[in-house]
């Protein structure tokens, strides 16, 4: 089922990054992946979400989950897989979606989830950066009304009438995190391309005066090597790509490398990225959508994106109150939304937590755990407060709840009580040694920063990560490179080119 996905995926990339593919092949080659995508869904449900949601204890509300696939595993979208409602599914969609039982995000790693989840929201109202590619004509509607509704003091890049910014890549690295001016949201909406290698995709964006289309390109190399500072844990922003395949790689799936998960390397708290090419029209709404959840319902970037699929699959759906725009208020109503390939592609990566603080969602969960009677449950909360009270430098505190959380496991014989002790031993040890070093100037509250060589692969310079995280300028010359999978054969070269042939209603 997966290569079958996979072989039609690579089919409809192909021919839609190829302009002398005439409109009935593109059509007939979109359909198919339909049609796949589809099947994957019906059984993705069976191979492993049905199983999980109903081991889960919801305890009246959707559980939250964060999913790490390995492999090709990873382009699969989860969060849509789907089973029948049955002959009382009443007027509503005919499948149930994974998306409305629980807030599923993802991650590469289970390294780069902890470092994520342990970084706090900037609140919203800060400094917000709209980008544009102000030829694609859905995207100029999209940014509008987003700085209309939903962000009226926004700075806008690529709309020559507003700030005047062309939106270079150097302009967005200067307002990543790690730049010298980052945004609390920064909302690009552009063409994306997908790279034979990890390193090599790319935001295609307005290129430097004088420099050609290649200039324009801000690739994943880029993004990981660029910034100046140490990712912050008290500074995380929200970043969202509205362009296609933003979330997916051709190659090297296991702890894949894309432009969501650079970002999120780079520092971001929550990233929306896609799974795959996506409609210029559907997407604009959905964007639309997804920033008033944000902004007037103060919703977190993860409930915010389910909210906003929800949305798209109820038939009974309204525009929301902030909707300006009557092109989007007549694209709301209609009535093929609900597809999966008009709003699964999208996926929410960094952290998870519902407020933006696992401390203090874990201080919540301890009390009403207690409250319960259920000390097991309390321990746990307390057990990953510790955790990420220790990502956050803060290891004084990390060693008192993971204390607690070891006297709590014992008060009920619980087994995991001796092994937590010993995790909250290492962390005072580890304070009490960097207290003795403070002239190396280590710990903080922005988290630990240590040699190069000892800090997670994905976030050392480029000369000292595993070859195969390097950029290409900077891999051993011996080191070859991945076969592609099943159907992706070919694909390559049209993957590495800007799919300008797509017309403007693909950011692809």
């Amino acid at each position: 089922m997966l290569a079958a996905y996979l072989d039609a995926a690579s089919r409809r990339s192909r021919h839609l990054a190829d302009p002398a593919v005439q409109q009935p092949s593109r059509a007939a080659a979109d359909a198919h992946w339909q049609e796949t995508l589809d099947k994957l869904c019906d059984w993705a449900w069976g191979a492993a979400v049905g199983p999980v949601l109903a081991a889960l204890d919801s305890r009246d509300r959707p559980p939250r989950i964060v999913l790490v696939p390995c492999g090709r595993l990873g382009v699969i979208p989860w969060h849509a897989a789907r089973t029948p409602r049955g002959p009382d599914g009443g007027s509503g969609p005919v499948h149930r979606y994974a998306c409305q039982e629980a807030v599923i995000s993802y991650a590469p790693s289970g390294g780069q989830f902890l470092r994520a989840a342990a970084r706090e929201r900037i609140p919203v109202g800060g400094r917000t950066v709209l980008v544009n590619d102000p030829d694609m004509v859905w995207t100029d509607i999209e940014t509008e009304e987003l700085h209309t509704a939903c962000y009226p003091d926004a700075l806008r890049y690529g709309d020559s009438s507003a700030d005047g910014t062309a939106g270079t890549p150097n302009d967005l690295l200067t307002v990543l995190p790690g730049g010298s001016a980052p945004a609390s949201v920064l909302h690009i909406a552009c063409h994306a391309l997908t790279g034979p290698s990890p390193t090599r995709s790319a935001l295609q964006l307005a290129a430097p005066p004088g420099g050609d289309r290649e200039a324009g390109r801000l690739t994943v190399a880029r993004i990981l090597d660029a910034s100046t500072t140490e990712p912050r844990y008290d500074h995380a922003p929200l970043v969202v790509l509205s362009a296609c395949e933003t979330d997916l790689t051709t190659r090297d799936h296991d702890e894949a490398l894309t432009l969501a998960a650079a970002l999120v390397v780079r520092g971001a708290g929550d990233v929306v990225g896609s799974r795959w090419s996506v409609d210029g029209a559907s997407t604009a709404l959905m964007m639309a959508v997804f920033h008033y959840f944000r902004t007037a319902r103060s919703l977190s970037p993860p409930d915010a994106l389910r909210e906003t699929q929800l949305w798209m699959l109820d038939p009974d759906r309204t525009p929301p109150p902030t909707l300006h725009d009557p092109v989007l208020r007549r694209e709301a109503t209609r009535t093929d939304l609900h597809h999966v390939h008009h709003w699964a592609a999208f996926t929410h990566q960094g952290n998870p937590a519902a407020t933006g603080d696992w401390v203090s969602d874990g201080v919540r969960a301890a009390k009403v755990s207690l409250q319960l009677g259920d000390f097991p449950g309390a321990a746990r909360s307390m057990f990953k407060m510790g955790m990420f009270l220790q990502f956050r430098g803060r290891f004084e505190e990390a060693a008192r709840a993971l204390a607690s959380a070891a006297e709590t496991f014992g008060k009920v014989g619980d087994r995991h009580g001796e092994g937590v002790a010993r995790i909250g031993e290492a962390v005072a040890r580890n304070q009490l040694w960097l207290s003795r070093h403070a002239d190396l100037g280590l710990p903080g509250r922005n988290g630990v920063v240590g040699p190069a060589s000892e800090r997670p692969a994905s976030e050392r310079p480029a000369s000292v990560r595993p070859a195969s995280m390097r950029p290409a300028s900077v891999r051993p010359a011996s080191m070859g490179t991945a076969s592609a999978p099943p159907g992706q054969a070919g694909a390559d070269a049209a993957a590495d080119t800007p799919r300008a042939g797509a017309g403007p209603d693909t950011r692809a």
